[in-house]
């Protein structure tokens, strides 16, 4: 056990702190959620059922830059390469959602976003989210040509529950 539960209020206050440590701030750490849009879409109260969804799954990853050595044949070397990588941690489901497959859903749909979230500096950094086919590393250049953008070079999930759990997740 980590510890003893913390109150709303001391979690909130803990989690403000958190975001202020030199590895959490200026973007460093992401929050996500996995919930149900059309759990709002059957209200008529629009913008105030939108903020009471249920929050399905949720996590966090922190943004690090990180070196990632291979091997290449060809040359008979070790190649390094320098980039950005991101460790995923505090995945947490609701007990009344658990069993359904919510964290897997949500562990898929992160590491999908993880492959070129953040790959740039934060004054580089697009405001707009990208185009599915940029999140998968494609883009075109101004002659009409797929080029590669960058992605990143890995991500690594923190967990106390033991890596058969995920394993099924690849």
């Amino acid at each position: 056990m980590w510890g003893p539960a913390l109150s709303h209020s001391e979690y909130l206050a803990r989690e403000h702190f958190m975001t202020t440590l030199p590895l959490a701030k200026d973007g460093g750490l992401t929050h996500w959620i996995l919930t149900d849009t059309s759990s709002s879409s059957s209200s008529s109260q629009g913008q105030d059922d939108e903020k009471n969804r249920p929050i399905l799954s949720s996590c966090e990853t922190l943004r690090k830059h990180a070196v990632a050595a291979r091997y290449d044949a060809s040359s008979d070397r070790v190649v390094l390469t320098e980039g950005i990588s991101h460790g995923i941690g505090s995945v947490f489901t609701d007990p009344q959602y658990r069993g359904k497959g919510y964290a897997n859903r949500m562990m898929q749909e992160v590491g999908r976003r993880l492959r070129t979230w953040q790959v740039v500096d934060k004054k580089d950094r697009p405001e707009e989210s990208p185009s599915p086919a940029q999140e998968n590393g494609d883009k075109k250049d101004g002659k009409g040509e797929k080029e590669q953008t960058q992605t990143t070079l890995f991500s690594v999930l923190y967990s106390d529950i033991g890596k058969s759990f995920y394993a099924k997740n690849g």
